[in-house]
């Protein structure tokens, strides 16, 4: 009897704890509309459910930036998928557009203890010597990586960058237009790190243990609760803009907590 209780305990514990643990969030666009679309300032597109804070978001900084359901080459499967077009305006210190999304990260992480991961698959379309595509994970929505980014990923000139505090250092991977990648960043807010691994179909090549760039990882204090996900893309500025057209299509999406 007494083994019995404690195996019904037991069990009753491992459920709990499985409860406990939040919902995968994910996103692979085949619930929109084809050629939906979203461009600066406008919140039709996407909504607020399944770990989502918020409909996808376009933001410019002396620029335009619009985003599209699309259907043409797929991202390695049949479907829809995101595709961004980022139009940067010269004569200016700066010019980027990114889209974006927030989702509950206060839940997937357990208020900041537990280590959760997001995936992805990313194609940069369009090359140009003055552009760099930048995802990152910011407490708040930005054309292009602030000083809340936690982590920050960097292509540009046929090479990838990850953040590590306030550097960046090149991955041994080949960065190029029109292919296909899957990345998986851990993010481990509990002791301010994270890694990355990054994959064409060959052999992933993975990077762990780097740094935040910020010395505190929180939420968003306009979305509770919520941290953004962030595709930019933006020009690589020596002196001022002089313009130029960047676009990337992004597709399965997954945000979930990593197992014990």
């Amino acid at each position: 009897m007494i083994n019995m209780k404690l195996t019904q305990c037991a069990a009753l514990l491992t459920l709990i704890t499985f409860s406990a643990q939040a919902k995968p969030i994910s996103e692979n666009f085949t619930d929109y509309a084809l050629g939906q679309s979203v461009t600066t300032g406008e919140t039709n597109f996407g909504g607020i459910g399944d770990g989502w804070l918020s409909p996808w978001r376009a933001s410019s900084a002396f620029g335009t930036t619009t985003s599209s359901i699309t259907m043409g080459t797929p991202l390695g499967s049949d479907g829809n998928y995101l595709s961004t077009l980022v139009n940067t305006a010269p004569e200016n210190d700066f010019s980027a557009g990114s889209l974006s999304r927030a989702y509950d990260a206060t839940a997937i992480s357990s208020s900041g203890t537990k280590a959760f991961k997001i995936s992805f698959k990313f194609r940069a379309d369009t090359e140009s010597s003055i552009l760099k595509y930048e995802v990152f994970d910011s407490k708040a929505r930005a054309a292009f990586y602030n000083s809340s980014a936690s982590w920050v990923i960097s292509a540009h000139n046929g090479h990838w960058y990850a953040s590590d505090g306030s550097d960046f250092v090149p991955i041994a991977h080949t960065f190029a237009t029109g292919t296909l990648y899957n990345i998986t960043v851990i993010i481990d807010p509990a002791n301010m790190t994270w890694d990355l691994s990054i994959s064409d179909g060959s052999p992933a090549v993975t990077i762990s243990n780097l740094s935040f760039r910020t010395s505190t990882w929180g939420t968003d204090n306009a979305t509770t609760n919520a941290r953004w996900l962030i595709f930019s893309a933006s020009e690589a500025v020596d002196s001022t803009t002089r313009g130029t057209t960047g676009s990337f299509s992004v597709d399965s999406i997954g945000i979930a907590a990593m197992s014990e």
